[in-house]
C-alpha cells in the first residue's frame, strides 16, 4: 500500500506541474478515456490499471466525488481519490472529476443548498488542484439525480435550480483557479417529458433548452460552464452508433439535436455556444463549447461467464458487436471538432447483471476485443471529412402534405414538436364568382399544434370539400422550443 505520506509527496509534485501548464481541453484536442471509479478501491492507486488504459491509447479517466450536505466541509474519500489521482497523473492520464450529490435533493431542499454546494465544489479544487475538469451534477435532468423535476405548473423545475447551482458552481471554481474548465449539463440521453409521471424525466433537448431560459431569465452576465457534458448510449443496447434516437432524445448521431437546443436556449448570450462551420468549411470558426461525452457503452453478454449474479436489465450484445460499436462511435466523434472527449463507461464489468457490463474488461480482469477496437480507433484518428455544423432557423423536418384524406384537406409535418398557423385566401377567380353571386368569401386561419414525426390534419369547417380549389393554402410552421424558427409551406391549388 502506498503510504500517505507518500501519496501527499507525489501530489503536491504533480500539482505544481500541472498548476504552471493548465489548460482547458482545447479544440485541437480529442480524448478518449474511461468512466470508472474502481482505482479509489485499489491499494496501488489504479497504476496497474492505468498501464493497461495507456497501453490500448486511453488517455483519460473521470471519477466521481460524492456532496454530503451533513459534510459540507469534508471532501467525501477523499485519501482514495487522492491516491487514485496522484498515480493517474503520473501514469500521464488526464483526470475529470463529477461532483455529485449524494441525493436527489440534496441541493434543492435546503434554501442555503445551492450556494453549499458551490462552496463544496471550491472545497474540492482546492484539494486537488492538479485537476482541472470539474463535471457538475450528474445527469440533472432525471428525477433519481437531481428533484424536484416539475412545478406544479409543469415548467421543468429541475433546470431552474440546475442553473443556479451550475453558475454558483463556476464562479465557486473560477475564483480557486480561472483555468478551471467547468463543464455543465451532464445530461441523460432520454425522458418522457411528462409531469406527474413515475419516472419523472425530462428529455435532454427540452432540459438544455430549459437551463438556457433560466440563465437569460437570471440577466446573468457571465457564462456557467466552459463545456457540456451528454451521455450518449443507444436507444437499445442492440442499436448501432448510427442509428439514431427520435427527438426530443438523443444518442450517438444526435450531437447537432442537442447543438441546436443548446444554440436556441443561449445564443445572443454571455455563454458561448458551439462552434459552427464557415460557409462551404468545416472548419469551426472562433472559440466556443464543446462536448465531454462522459458516459457511453453498450453492455455485452455474460450469461457464459464465471463471476457475474443476478439478472440482466437490458438485451445484451456480444462482445464482437461491442467491439465494432465501439469503434466505430471512436471514428465518428473524431472527426467532430464539437466533441473533446469520449469516455466510456466504464472499463472494467459491474458482477451484478443490473449493473452495467459495458467495460473493456470483463469482471475477471480479462479483456474484451472492444479494448483492441478502440486503440487502433484513436490510432487511426480522423479518417473522413470534419463535421460541420451551424445552426438552423427553420423547423427540422417541416412538411406539408397537399392531398385530400379522411376529411382534411392537407397535413402538416415535422421532425421536432412545433405550433401552426394555417391560412386559406379565396383566390381571385373565386373572389369574381362570389361578387358576381353576391356572397362573401374571407381569409380563414386556423391554429394548433404539430406533434413531432406525427402528421396533423388540417380543415377549414368553412371550406366544404368542393370548394377547397377556391383558396389557396399557407402553413406556417414555428418550432415550440424557439418560434424564431419558422417554416413557411404554400399551395394554390388541391388534388
Amino acid at each position: 500500500m502506498v503510504g500517505l505520506a507518500a501519496v501527499a509527496a507525489l501530489l503536491a509534485l504533480a500539482a505544481a506541474s500541472s498548476a504552471a501548464n493548465a489548460t482547458r481541453l482545447g479544440p485541437a484536442d480529442f480524448i478518449v478515456g474511461a468512466t470508472e471509479d474502481h482505482p479509489l478501491g485499489l491499494d496501488d492507486g489504479g497504476a496497474v490499471m492505468y498501464d493497461e488504459m495507456m497501453s490500448h491509447r486511453l488517455g483519460a479517466i473521470r471519477m466521481s466525488v460524492g456532496y454530503e450536505p451533513s459534510e459540507p466541509t469534508t471532501v467525501q474519500q477523499r485519501d482514495q481519490l487522492e491516491r487514485a489521482i496522484t498515480t493517474a497523473n503520473l501514469s500521464g492520464l488526464r483526470v475529470l472529476l463529477s461532483i455529485v450529490p449524494g441525493h436527489n435533493t440534496d441541493v434543492t431542499r435546503d434554501p442555503n443548498g445551492v450556494e453549499n454546494f458551490a462552496a463544496y465544489t471550491a472545497l474540492v479544487a482546492r484539494t486537488f488542484p492538479s485537476v482541472t475538469d470539474f463535471i457538475i451534477g450528474n445527469e440533472p435532468n432525471l428525477g433519481r439525480f437531481w428533484f424536484p423535476t416539475y412545478n406544479s405548473n409543469k415548467s421543468i423545475a429541475a433546470a431552474e435550480t440546475y442553473e443556479r447551482a451550475l453558475a454558483a458552481s463556476y464562479d465557486a471554481l473560477k475564483a480557486v483557479n480561472p483555468s478551471i474548465d467547468v463543464i455543465g449539463l451532464a445530461v441523460s440521453p432520454r425522458g418522457d417529458d411528462r409531469p406527474g409521471s413515475r419516472r419523472n424525466t425530462i428529455s435532454p433537448v427540452r432540459f438544455i433548452k430549459a437551463v438556457g431560459d433560466a440563465y437569460r431569465e437570471s440577466r446573468r452576465t457571465r457564462p456557467i460552464m466552459d463545456n457540456a457534458g451528454l451521455h450518449p448510449y443507444p436507444s437499445s443496447n442492440t442499436y448501432p452508433p448510427a442509428k439514431g434516437a427520435s427527438w426530443p432524445n438523443v444518442s450517438v448521431p444526435n450531437l447537432d439535436r442537442a447543438q441546436q437546443a443548446f444554440w436556441d436556449g443561449f445564443h445572443g448570450t454571455a455563454q458561448p455556444t458551439f462552434q459552427e462551420s464557415a460557409a462551404g468549411n468545416a472548419q469551426p470558426a472562433g472559440p466556443a463549447v464543446r462536448w465531454i461525452l462522459d458516459e457511453a457503452g453498450w453492455q455485452t453478454d455474460t450469461s457464459t461467464l464465471p463471476g457475474y449474479f443476478g439478472t440482466e436489465n437490458t438485451p445484451p450484445v456480444d462482445e464482437a458487436a461491442q467491439a465494432r460499436y465501439y469503434r466505430q462511435t471512436v471514428q465518428r466523434y473524431a472527426c467532430d471538432p464539437h466533441v473533446a472527449a469520449l469516455l466510456f463507461f466504464h472499463w472494467i464489468d459491474e458482477a451484478d447483471r443490473d449493473r452495467l457490463q459495458t467495460g473493456f474488461l470483463r469482471f475477471d480482469g480479462t479483456t474484451k476485443p472492444a479494448a483492441d477496437a478502440v486503440g487502433s480507433a484513436i490510432a487511426d484518428g480522423c479518417g473522413g471529412a470534419l463535421v460541420a455544423w451551424r445552426h438552423s432557423t427553420t423547423v427540422a423536418g417541416a412538411s406539408v402534405t397537399w392531398k385530400r384524406r379522411a376529411g382534411y384537406l392537407f397535413f402538416a409535418k415535422a421532425s421536432e414538436d412545433a405550433t401552426f398557423t394555417a391560412t386559406a385566401t379565396p383566390t381571385k377567380a373565386a373572389l369574381k364568382r362570389a361578387k358576381a353571386a353576391k356572397q362573401k368569401l374571407k381569409t380563414l386561419t386556423l391554429k394548433g399544434n404539430v406533434k413531432a414525426y406525427l402528421g396533423h390534419g388540417i380543415k377549414f369547417k368553412a371550406i366544404k370539400t368542393k370548394h377547397a380549389g377556391n383558396y389557396t393554402y399557407k402553413v406556417q410552421l414555428r418550432a415550440a422550443l424557439n418560434h424564431a424558427r419558422t417554416a413557411i409551406l404554400k399551395r394554390t391549388r388541391l388534388r
